[in-house]
């Protein structure tokens, strides 16, 4: 039997090595029972107190790595289990999960869980920025509108200003004027044109309207195919029916009486036209556009020289336009008052030979026009609308220019083309048509 000293003696060899070894012990010695050297387990023979020993540390770090091996062997399997199920997920074209995060060659970790408060917090952080987005957006929205809306105003008022500007007669009527009588025939060969009367008044105060001599009366017949715009000059003392009481003077006289609703009536009744659609100039209008344009270029002769610059003069004290006098005849550079000056000569030949001067200047100014740009123009259309008096609105004036370089003028000349002077009591001298229908029919052969 053992004694109570073997006994202790065994139990402090067991804490001993326990004590130099953090791993289990192995089967022998977790029954209690210390294994002993030369002795094997399956004897389990107890042992003597005179031979009990202390196990080697070598003996001891096999049985530690061997209890860390299965921990290691566990982490291992579940990772390549992760991985593989991974790779299977990418090859069937699944995704991981919402609460996973991808990492690596695939493997994936969970997210750490948000707590509700934080969930709500986030919520609403992301709901205030939402909103202020919106509402600067909205801010934007209704800036961008009300400044879309007042440019919108004040563009309209802005035109409304300028079409206010334009002299319009308060009698005149489109319908008034119209040709009633025209045959479907002569309507027909008028398809396809545009004829705009153009009346140039010899006004000293301005004014545009009845009450003023009409020096200049042309016809501009738009052909709007080809563009080619055809000038004919109508002599101001022709001798036609200026009204429907069958009064017969001089073809001015309508202006004068009546302004433009009765000229355009007393043309389209006389030279069975239907013309209306007008513009009349005054002597400064005339000026200010072509000095705008710099001026146009003309040969002036010995017998123009000996009396332009008269009219220069004449033309600066009705205009209040600044001018100077010519210092030569033969190719002048004029600006807008010499050009009206020389549009007025007419002491050294005859009111036939004027009209030529008139559509010369006419032509020149449209040839700068056509070389000019869209600012300039719209500069001179903003400046002569103030002078002016038409039917046409500010949007086919700005139709017009748009559509200047498709334009070319090709050629003009006089009515009537066969013709006689007769003095004609109080009225004076006066141009008879050599006969009315017969040139009325060569008139229609040359604008359509």
């Amino acid at each position: 039997m053992r004694n109570d000293f073997d006994d202790e003696l065994n139990r402090e060899s067991t804490r001993k090595e326990r004590r130099g070894s953090d791993s289990k012990p192995d089967s022998a010695s977790s029954s209690g029972q210390p294994m002993f050297k030369g002795q094997s387990s399956a004897g389990r023979q107890p042992a003597s107190a005179g031979t009990t020993r202390r196990q080697p540390e070598d003996a001891a770090r096999p049985q530690r790595t061997g209890a860390r091996q299965p921990e290691e062997n566990r982490a291992r399997t579940a990772m390549e289990q992760e991985n593989r199920r991974s790779r299977a997920a990418k090859e069937e074209g699944r995704t991981p999960a919402r609460d996973q995060i991808v990492i690596g060659d695939g493997a994936s970790r969970q997210q750490p869980r948000i707590s509700p408060q934080e969930k709500a917090a986030a919520a609403s952080r992301l709901a205030a920025h939402t909103e202020k987005k919106r509402r600067i957006r909205k801010f934007i929205i209704l800036a961008v509108a009300e400044i879309f809306t007042l440019a919108l105003i004040f563009s309209y008022a802005y035109v409304a200003r300028l079409m206010g500007s334009i002299q319009k007669p308060d009698n005149f009527n489109a319908n008034q004027v119209r040709n009633e009588v025209m045959t479907a025939d002569q309507k027909k060969h008028m398809t396809g044109y545009r004829t705009i009367a153009v009346f140039g008044v010899d006004s000293r105060d301005g004014n545009v309207s009845k009450g003023t001599n009409a020096d200049v009366i042309m016809l501009c017949n738009i052909n709007r195919g080809t563009g080619e715009i055809k000038i004919v000059s109508i002599f101001r003392d022709t001798y036609l029916n200026i009204n429907e009481g069958n009064t017969y003077n001089k073809i001015n006289a309508a202006y004068a009486n009546g302004g433009a609703a009765q000229a355009l009536a007393a043309i389209n009744r006389n030279l069975d036209l239907d013309v209306t659609e007008y513009v009349t100039f005054n002597w400064k209008s005339v000026a200010d556009g072509i000095n705008m344009l710099d001026g146009v270029d003309i040969d002036i002769s010995k017998a123009e020289f000996r009396y332009i610059n008269s009219f220069i003069t004449e033309t600066v004290e009705k205009t209040g336009v600044p001018s100077v006098h010519l210092k030569s005849a033969g190719l002048n550079h004029l600006d807008g008052v010499q050009a009206v000056a020389y549009a007025r000569l007419r002491k050294m030949d005859t009111d036939f030979a004027r009209t030529e001067r008139q559509r010369l200047v006419i032509q020149k100014s449209f040839e700068k026009a056509k070389k000019a740009d869209l600012g300039l123009l719209n500069r001179i259309l903003l400046m002569e609308v103030d002078q002016i008096g038409s039917n046409l609105t500010f949007s086919d004036f700005t139709e017009l220019l748009l559509d200047i370089g498709k334009y070319h003028i090709g050629e003009t000349g006089g009515f009537p083309y066969s013709r006689g002077d007769m003095t004609i009591g109080k009225k004076g001298d006066c141009v008879i048509p050599q006969t009315l229908e017969t040139n009325v029919a060569q008139l229609h052969k040359f604008l359509f």
